[in-house]
């Protein structure tokens, strides 16, 4: 098993500090972070220091990007790669912010051997917030290969969750997993100040979510079947 991290990042090194921390002290062999920043970052030297201390891969977004289009810039980058072969092929994906940390041991090795298609092709921890909502989930590489896509394109940041949450209920194939812990430190809970990451989120909400409906309504079930048709699921 092999899990490549997508983790985009903003404004908050020291948080991604404190992530790739917590990250190093508990997560197996078996998985790799790639961090992803705007190449407009104000605080650029200060993520490369990091980066460089922690031996961590990063690639760098042109211009200055919201967090699907950086994420699935990782995974374009992260798949030349592997098809230069410079990478092993993955068997799972994960998707984190830099407003996690890591709480238990072997968390990413807990959840990979659910997440084994069958039929769990998405799993997520327990981020002591939403057990009702993948917010950073860990999906097979082959749901992710079929899809074209991390986080959904149709929208900038919110809403990228719900689009697993509909897939995993549609098929059944979608688990929360307790055992496995992280935090979600989020200004929304009192945990982390609003700070320039979060300036414009009412607004992104409010255009996100018309666009989540949107997509729902015009796209969705073309995806649920191309889905359904490609991995073989009978539902």
């Amino acid at each position: 098993m092999r899990n490549y991290i997508i983790l985009p990042t903003y404004d908050r090194p020291e948080l991604f500090e404190r992530f790739i921390k917590s990250y190093q002290e508990h997560t197996s062999e078996f998985s790799k972070v790639f961090a992803i920043v705007d190449e407009t970052e104000e605080k650029m030297t200060q993520y490369l220091d990091v980066f460089n201390r922690y031996d961590v891969t990063y690639f760098i977004c042109p211009g200055k990007e919201q967090f699907s289009v950086k994420s699935n810039f990782g995974l374009e980058k992260v798949k030349e790669l592997i098809n230069k072969g410079k990478l092993e092929k993955p068997t799972h994906y994960s998707s984190s912010g830099d407003d996690v940390i890591i709480i238990s041991d072997n968390w990413d090795m807990v959840l990979m051997e659910i997440c084994n298609g069958d039929p769990y092709h998405i799993v997520y921890p327990d981020d002591g917030r939403r057990p009702d909502l993948p917010c950073h989930w860990t999906t097979t590489a082959e749901i992710v290969d079929t899809v074209g896509f991390i986080a959904l394109p149709a929208v900038q940041h919110m809403f990228v969750d719900n689009f697993w949450k509909v897939v995993g209920e549609t098929f059944g194939t979608m688990k929360y997993v307790a055992e496995s812990k992280i935090k979600h430190l989020h200004w929304g809970w009192g945990d982390a100040p609003k700070d320039r990451s979060y300036q414009h989120s009412d607004s992104l909400y409010q255009s996100d979510e018309r666009k989540w409906n949107m997509y729902l309504r015009n796209e969705m079930s073309s995806m649920l079947e191309k889905i359904k048709r490609e991995l073989n699921i009978n539902v």
